[in-house]
């Protein structure tokens, strides 16, 4: 199917000018997936994805951040697409830039592939270190991970219920993210948190939490777990961006914060421009709430001749007074508490200093 795909869209891009634009220069496709492929950066007839950059086993980064793509230099790209390459191991195409190197220089693997290939062939790439590409025969398993949590649900068959086991509770078990049933943990398209007994996801549906929650963010959802979570999934190839939530990011997603309150409460207004009208002086100037910060009133409304020293909204006030009443009626019964105890005791000692 995509060597299919491959060949249909290299006799569209040949005929086609305006598209072949649109064609990633280092793998042929120009599907736009951010979640699989990365960015799609274009810069006059380089047309790229992120990934297809970080993967090319001989092309190196040796701009700083802002310069060319992320790093990878104009001029380096076009030495790179001059190379000579291999044939894809999947598709049998020219042009694949991406190497396995499980093996190393004594026993290298030798598959190269088409980033998207890798892909579709069920291969990784770890975005940490030196972006390691592994095939699908050599990428890490999660065997380990698997049997600690069997030892765990050994260990606390009560989660499971009486008579099943850990293969019986996780073939019912359903991702966090999209509700959908998940299946064979083992299976490439399945992963299993590091952290829970009940931890199974989706890859996809882990891949665009993680490009949207960003590192810092990116956590089990069942535990919370943050440090493990996300040292196990860059290690299976989910890429976790070192940066702030991409909700963080957004355009004016602090502004609530900055926003105080202006609204008097109090039970009669004497403001004739109405209660949301606040002075920067003078008796219609706005006293929030000391504590919550969400009720305010106008000095003269609060009866404030001078700026008071500290002031609570009445809401803030009837917790203080309740809070307050509670600790004098512990205080009261400890101190009837030691009264009883002593009152238990003092006979004894009368007696021992009688016999005394």
């Amino acid at each position: 199917m995509i060597m299919a795909e491959r060949a249909t869209r290299s006799r569209r891009h040949g005929s086609q000018g305006s598209e072949k634009a649109q064609a990633c220069v280092l793998c042929g496709y120009g599907r736009d997936d951010v979640e699989k492929y990365g960015e799609f950066f274009t810069h006059g007839e380089l047309t790229v994805h992120h990934y297809c950059l970080l993967s090319a086993s001989d092309l190196q980064q040796r701009g700083e951040d802002s310069e060319g793509y992320t790093g990878f230099l104009f001029e380096d790209i076009r030495q790179e697409l001059a190379r000579k390459t291999p044939k894809c191991s999947f598709c049998h195409q020219p042009g694949a830039r991406v190497r396995c190197v499980y093996g190393g220089t004594m026993r290298p693997c030798n598959k190269a592939f088409h980033f998207p290939c890798l892909v579709a062939s069920n291969g990784i790439m770890q975005f940490f270190d030196e972006f390691r590409v592994l095939c699908a025969a050599h990428r890490p398993s999660q065997k380990g991970v698997l049997a600690r949590l069997n030892q765990r649900w050994d260990d606390d068959s009560s989660l499971c219920g009486e008579g099943s086991d850990m293969e019986t509770a996780l073939a019912d078990q359903y991702c966090p993210y999209c509700m959908d049933h998940v299946g064979n943990p083992e299976d490439y398209d399945n992963l299993v948190g590091p952290c829970c007994k009940r931890s199974l996801y989706h890859r996809e549906c882990l891949q665009s939490h993680a490009l949207s929650a960003g590192r810092y963010f990116f956590r089990c959802a069942l535990c919370n777990n943050n440090k493990a979570f996300v040292k196990e999934m860059l290690r299976m190839g989910i890429n976790v961006p070192i940066r702030d939530a991409a909700w963080e990011l957004e355009d004016g997603a602090f502004d609530d914060l900055l926003t105080v309150y202006e609204h008097c409460d109090a039970s009669i207004c004497l403001c004739e421009a109405g209660r949301d009208f606040v002075a920067e002086s003078g008796h219609f100037r706005m006293k929030r709430c000391d504590l919550c910060g969400q009720a305010g009133t106008h000095f003269c409304c609060g009866d404030f001749f001078e700026e008071p020293n500290e002031w609570h909204c009445p809401g803030c006030s009837a917790i203080i007074t309740k809070s307050l009443s509670d600790e004098a009626t512990r205080d009261k019964v400890t101190e009837g508490g030691s009264d009883q105890q002593l009152s238990h005791s003092s006979p004894t000692a009368c007696r021992d200093s009688s016999s005394a």
